[in-house]
């Protein structure tokens, strides 16, 4: 699973919107928009951890798995 698939799927689990992670975060609703629709892939780690925070997650739920996946 990709890091904005993943904060897609916490985001919905919690009933939030997109707008309401991005005010939780403090970052602008298109960035969210972008990781979660795959445009942006590798967020900075104070993002990632704003967004994790907002998430009520670790920041290391959010870690891309995909590598994993390909090489077991």
């Amino acid at each position: 699973m990709t890091f904005g698939q993943k904060v897609r799927k916490f985001r919905e689990e919690r009933g939030m919107t997109v707008t309401e992670l991005a005010e939780l975060s403090h970052l602008a609703q298109p960035t969210i928009s972008q990781f979660e629709s795959g445009v942006r892939s590798n967020p900075y780690p104070n993002t990632k951890i704003a967004i994790a925070m907002a998430l009520g997650v670790k920041p290391s739920d959010l870690d891309d798995d995909r590598e994993e996946d390909n090489n077991g």
